[in-house]
């Protein structure tokens, strides 16, 4: 029995599909590696600073390198003493494939835990 929305064409269309493979790699630090004694949120501990390589490789119809995008980005995050950890990336295409700027941000966590604080 077919489930609803799942005719045979989209089937057959959903099968053909290629599987996309991609890569990703990147290094940080932080900016100081001695604790202060009093809790603080913007003490140099809580920051970090770091690199990032990302991009494609191709699929399972044609993989490689061709008509591929790769990116360089350098990387900051701020870390609050609380265990939320702000991070934003901007990411600069490498070739002709690549958009020219890509702006990655990440902040995890509970928004509605950070109002009732």
């Amino acid at each position: 029995m077919e489930r609803r929305g799942e005719s045979p064409g989209y089937k057959a269309a959903v099968a053909k599909r290629p599987v996309e493979f991609g890569y990703a790699v990147g290094a940080s630090r932080p900016l100081a590696l001695k604790a202060s004694a009093q809790k603080c949120n913007f003490c140099r501990e809580n920051f970090s600073a770091g690199v990032e390589m990302y991009g494609d490789l191709g699929d399972t119809i044609s993989p490689g390198l061709h008509e591929t995008s790769h990116y360089l980005a350098p990387a900051a995050a701020w870390n609050l003493p609380s265990g939320w950890t702000f991070r934003v990336s901007p990411g600069f295409g490498l070739n002709d494939n690549s958009h020219r700027l890509l702006i990655v941000g990440a902040y995890p966590g509970n928004l509605l835990g950070l109002v009732r604080r």
